[in-house]
């Protein structure tokens, strides 16, 4: 609806206004000693305001709210959904794969293991652990051949670690290292 119209049940404020009409109305008409012509007056008054509050339109123009969007088809949310997947999946592949990530994590291991301790650990998987740590210090500082050199053994202390069972098998980051040797040697 448009205009001045109203559309549905009073709002409160009219509730309200109507109610306290018709109370002051039972309370002039019933309680009260005015005169005859001053009663009928007040009780006319106030039943004309009870009774506009409830039956008149209101005053102010109705605005239509905002038009709903149209549903959209389950087709259309599910290739949306696959598209905002593959963008995720893009940019996480790329933080996977970033070499100073790897760097960071093998840093972030070892002051975890500093914090800890190597108390868990045998002594020769603890030294294992900083030689690892120090040849891909560096395998960072070279390339070509010789980063490929240093790269070989870093693979080799976390393959000797993972046999031995003193870390879990990093397929990541066995996977990365395998990768920048490789890169190393074709450099």
């Amino acid at each position: 609806m448009t205009g001045t119209q109203r559309s549905g049940p009073p709002s409160a404020g009219r509730l309200a206004v109507a109610a306290i009409a018709a109370l002051a109305l039972v309370i002039v008409v019933g309680w009260s000693s005015w005169d005859p012509v001053l009663l009928v007056l007040c009780g006319t008054a106030l039943l004309t305001v009870a009774v506009a509050a409830l039956a008149l339109p209101s005053a102010a123009p109705t605005v239509p709210g905002p038009a709903a969007d149209p549903p959209v088809p389950l087709r259309i949310q599910w290739e949306r959904a696959v598209e905002q997947h593959a963008r995720i999946l893009s940019a996480y592949g790329q933080y996977e794969l970033d070499p100073a990530m790897l760097r960071s994590d093998w840093a972030r291991a070892d002051r975890h293991a500093r914090n800890t301790g190597t108390d868990g650990l045998a002594e020769t998987d603890a030294r294992a652990c900083e030689r690892g740590l120090k040849l891909l210090t560096h395998a960072d500082a070279t390339d070509g051949p010789e980063q490929s050199a240093y790269l070989e053994q870093v693979l080799a202390v976390v393959d000797g670690l993972t046999d031995r069972g003193a870390v879990a098998p990093p397929e990541k980051l066995h996977t990365e290292l395998a990768g920048r040797v490789q890169r190393a040697i074709e450099a």
